[in-house]
């Protein structure tokens, strides 16, 4: 398009050369900075600021994305679930008999698949630097983890070196673990070990965490392209997919932490079970066997319905389907001395006012004793009459 010719419009030009950009959408920001619509090479320097100033303010539409390539939750998900680790170990081999050679130490490597109990994975779709840019973030908790590690990707590339001024550290730093529901004193209570040594309670978990930027451009900090420089609002996204990730995965941690607590309570009670079997059986005669497996049975049976307590209860909704409604329609009731099978409809009410879907109508044994109780009644009236019939006649 030629901006230099005098039929182009300013709206012309902002509709056409910007994604999502509706022709009402650009006279309506020219109105708001208060210039008139004319030809593109018709305004000053100071119009078009103020025309740049309007829209920063201006909320758009998301940006399109079709020409990027992000990983993608299959495929990042997949990853984390086969990542695995290299173990070394040393094989003794004994020296041959009718030798003093020493004895020989071979390194034996094997490979072993960390299998995290839970991933997750999370994405933004953001503006940076003016360029359409997606943020992608995956966790990896439990399993045979043995400490936390950040990886870091560019368009797909892995980032090897400089994680220390890398934005993803910050961001790691900065999100709060709080929001796996767990303070820094029972992360370090629980999970600290000897192997990781480290004031920030996060690297004290088993958890690895993976970010992935997606853009035309990357914000490096150097030439090297070895760090992502925080530029725009890519920290801010960075830290809405952590944060997210990090609630899905407390759900995961305090199971552990009730599964913990009850195997702990359960050993204090094993440990005392032995000595109230003791003090019992020198004041009465029992079976110190049989006693003790009996108060076992008794607190295995004590943290188990502790545990079931705490732990959030999931409803089961009644669902009313076409197999359950012919096996009770085929179920028969007997109601005063006669068999009733109750029809379809009956049932599927029935099953309706379980759930408080409808309010409850008289049933049918309900109606059936109130016929009965007006046949009872008309039976006995005609008796009464046929038997003054003839006290009548003996009166004549």
């Amino acid at each position: 398009m030629n901006y230099m010719n005098n039929k182009t419009t300013l709206q012309g030009v902002l509709s056409a050369s910007f994604q999502k950009m509706s022709s009402e959408k650009a006279k309506d920001i020219i109105s708001k900075a208060g210039v008139e619509n004319k030809p593109a090479d018709k305004y000053s320097e100071n119009e078009l600021i103020e025309i740049v100033k309007i829209c920063k303010h201006t909320p758009f539409q998301q940006a399109n994305t079709d020409h990027l390539s992000p990983i993608g939750e299959e495929i990042l998900t997949t990853g984390m679930t086969s990542e695995y680790t290299i173990v070394t170990t040393k094989e003794i081999v004994p020296a041959a008999e009718g030798t003093t050679a020493p004895e020989v130490h071979r390194p034996q490597i094997a490979v072993k698949i960390l299998k995290p109990s839970l991933t997750a994975y999370a994405s933004r779709t953001c503006v940076i630097n003016n360029r359409p840019t997606i943020v992608e973030c995956g966790i990896a908790y439990g399993g045979d983890i043995p400490s936390f590690k950040l990886y870091r990707f560019a368009n797909k590339i892995p980032l090897l070196y400089d994680e220390g001024s890398d934005v993803a550290r910050e961001v790691v730093s900065e999100v709060e673990i709080n929001k796996m529901g767990i303070t820094k004193k029972e992360a370090k209570e629980q999970f600290a070990n000897g192997v990781v040594r480290s004031d920030r309670a996060v690297e004290l978990l088993p958890l690895h965490v993976f970010f992935h930027i997606c853009s035309t451009k990357i914000p490096y900090k150097t030439a090297g392209k070895e760090s992502i420089a925080s530029e725009g609002e890519l920290k801010k996204y960075m830290k809405y997919c952590l944060s997210e990730l990090y609630r899905k995965v407390s759900a995961q941690i305090r199971k552990e932490l009730r599964m913990k607590d009850a195997a702990s309570r359960l050993n204090l009670y094993k440990y005392y079970i032995p000595l109230v079997v003791s003090a019992i059986s020198e004041s009465i005669k029992v079976d110190s066997a049989k006693l003790e497996q009996a108060f076992t049975d008794l607190a295995e049976r004590h943290v188990k319905v502790e545990q079931l307590a705490n732990a959030p209860a999931a409803e089961k909704e009644d669902k009313i389907t076409s197999k359950r409604l012919e096996e009770e329609v085929e179920e028969a009731v007997e109601i005063d001395g006669e068999m009733i099978k109750p029809d379809r409809e009956q049932i599927a009410i029935n099953a309706a006012r379980k759930k408080g879907k409808l309010s409850k109508p008289k049933g049918k044994k309900e109606k059936m004793s109130e016929m009965m109780q007006k046949d009872e009644k008309q039976a006995t009236l005609d008796k009464v009459a046929e038997e003054d019939k003839p006290s009548k006649g003996m009166k004549k």
